[in-house]
């Protein structure tokens, strides 16, 4: 995973937005094989990750929301408010989602 280089080479805000976007395209995944698709409205991130459809692993919303709110920061923000921490929590649970997915897509 190109989040984990990204960490090891000292960059936990790019490493966090990559696994953000590795939990949006599970979820997306999960969703297309259902028949939805997500467009990128407002909410439309809520709406992505309150799919019931979608594997447990994704019920860490606060998790998930946190990662959200944090990528956003990193990506806009002036500042790097990432942690090597938070981003190998984000890794981990994008490891952990794609992990659940993958037997759902055939």
């Amino acid at each position: 995973m190109d989040a984990k280089a990204l960490l090891a080479h000292g960059s936990p805000g790019s490493a966090l937005s990559f696994a953000e976007d590795a939990l949006v395209n599970a979820a997306d995944a999960v969703l297309r094989k259902d028949g939805w698709r997500v467009k990128g409205k407002t909410q439309s991130h809520e709406a992505r990750f309150d799919y019931p459809g979608l594997p447990k692993v994704f019920s860490q919303s606060a998790l998930v929301g946190q990662l959200r709110n944090l990528r956003n920061a990193e990506i806009y923000g002036t500042s790097h408010p990432v942690s090597k921490q938070q981003a190998t929590d984000a890794i981990t649970l994008a490891e952990n989602a794609i992990a659940a997915v993958a037997p759902l897509i055939p």
